[in-house]
C-alpha cells in the first residue's frame, strides 16, 4: 500500500510541477471595448469581437504588450504572481513537486509564475480587474441544488416539511448592461421518506424568470415563478390487500428570490427562495402558502 501512494505522489508531482500541463507558457485573453490591435514581442494580433488570446512565457518578469485601436494607443505592464498550482503541488506531494522542479527543467523558477487569465482594458484605456463589457453578453447557467427544503399543503393532507437533495436547474443569464441581467431557467427537486409503512415523494418543475443586479461579487435578483407540484403516496391497505398509489398534481404560481457569491470565474454558490402563493389543480385551496429554499451550486458559462 505504501508503494502505491508513493507512485501515486510521483504522478502528482510530475503534474503539479508542470503547472496544469502548461509548462513554460501560460494563455491570456485581453478584452477590450473595440477593435484594436495588440502587439507582443513580435506578434501582431487584431481582436476578433473585442478579444484576443496570446500564449505567453512565464517568468518573474511584467508581462508587456502595446495596444493600437483608432483613437489610441497605450504600453501595459501585468505583473506575474505565483502560480497557485505550485502551491497546491506542495500541498499534496509534500514538497516533491518542488524538487522535480529543480531536477528537470532549467527554469523551475520561472515555472512557479503565472499572468491573469484574462485581462480587461476599459474604454479610458485602464486595466480593470472586472469585465466592463458584459453589456449584450449571454451565459449558460447549470447548477445543481445540493439540499432543497419544502413546505408543502396537498389536498386532504397534513401539512409536509420535507428535505430532499440534489436537482438540476438550467437557464441563461442576458445582460442588459454592465451589472443587470435578466435570466430564464428550468429547475426540478424533489424529495423522498418513508413513514412506517408509507412512502410519500414530491417532485417540482419550476420555470422561471428574474431580473438580478450584480453587487461586486454579489448578486440578488427578484421574479416570478410558476411551478408544477406532483405529490405521491404510496402504502399497503391491509383490508384490501392490494397497493394504494395516490397521486396529487397541481400548479402553483409565486416569486423566486436568488441570491448567489461568485467565487473564480465561472463557479457560483447561493440560495434561493420561491414562495408561492396561489395554487390550481388540486390544492388544498387557491390562496395556500408554499415554499421550496434551495441551496445551489451554479457553473456560469459564457456564450457570448
Amino acid at each position: 500500500m505504501k508503494r502505491q501512494y508513493f507512485f501515486v505522489g510521483i504522478i502528482l508531482s510530475f503534474f503539479t510541477s508542470c503547472s496544469y500541463f502548461d509548462l513554460s507558457y501560460t494563455n491570456v485573453k485581453i478584452y477590450t471595448s473595440q477593435p484594436t490591435t495588440i502587439i507582443h514581442n513580435e506578434d501582431t494580433l487584431r481582436t476578433i469581437r473585442d478579444k484576443v488570446r496570446l500564449r505567453v512565457k512565464r517568468k518573474k518578469e511584467p508581462l508587456k504588450f502595446l495596444s493600437i485601436n483608432d483613437d489610441t494607443s497605450a504600453n501595459y505592464e501585468i505583473k506575474a504572481k505565483i502560480d497557485p498550482s505550485y502551491y497546491y503541488g506542495l500541498i499534496l506531494t509534500r514538497g516533491l513537486s518542488h524538487v522535480i522542479q529543480k531536477k528537470f527543467f532549467n527554469d523551475y523558477g520561472s515555472l512557479n509564475y503565472t499572468y491573469p487569465h484574462h485581462i480587461f482594458i476599459n474604454p479610458e484605456n485602464q486595466i480593470s480587474k472586472r469585465d466592463h463589457f458584459n453589456r449584450r453578453a449571454i451565459y449558460f447557467h447549470l447548477s445543481i441544488p445540493l439540499v432543497n427544503s419544502f413546505y408543502l399543503q396537498p389536498i386532504d393532507e397534513d401539512v409536509k416539511h420535507d428535505i430532499g437533495l440534489f436537482g438540476l436547474q438550467l437557464g441563461f443569464d442576458f445582460f442588459y448592461a454592465k451589472s443587470h441581467f435578466l435570466n430564464i431557467g428550468y429547475m426540478v427537486v424533489g424529495s423522498g421518506s418513508r413513514r412506517k409503512t408509507e412512502f410519500e415523494s414530491f417532485i417540482a418543475h419550476s420555470f422561471q424568470f428574474s431580473k438580478n443586479h450584480k453587487i461586486k461579487s454579489f448578486s440578488i435578483g427578484y421574479g416570478f415563478t410558476t411551478e408544477v407540484h406532483t405529490w405521491t403516496s404510496r402504502f399497503y391497505d391491509n383490508r384490501t390487500q392490494r397497493l394504494v398509489i395516490i397521486d396529487t398534481f397541481y400548479t402553483a404560481w409565486g416569486f423566486i428570490l436568488p441570491i448567489y457569491y461568485q467565487i473564480g470565474k465561472s463557479f457560483q454558490m447561493g440560495v434561493i427562495y420561491k414562495p408561492t402563493f396561489y395554487a390550481g389543480g388540486n390544492a388544498r385551496e387557491t390562496g395556500v402558502y408554499e415554499h421550496i429554499i434551495s441551496l445551489d451550486v451554479a457553473w456560469k458559462i459564457r456564450l457570448r
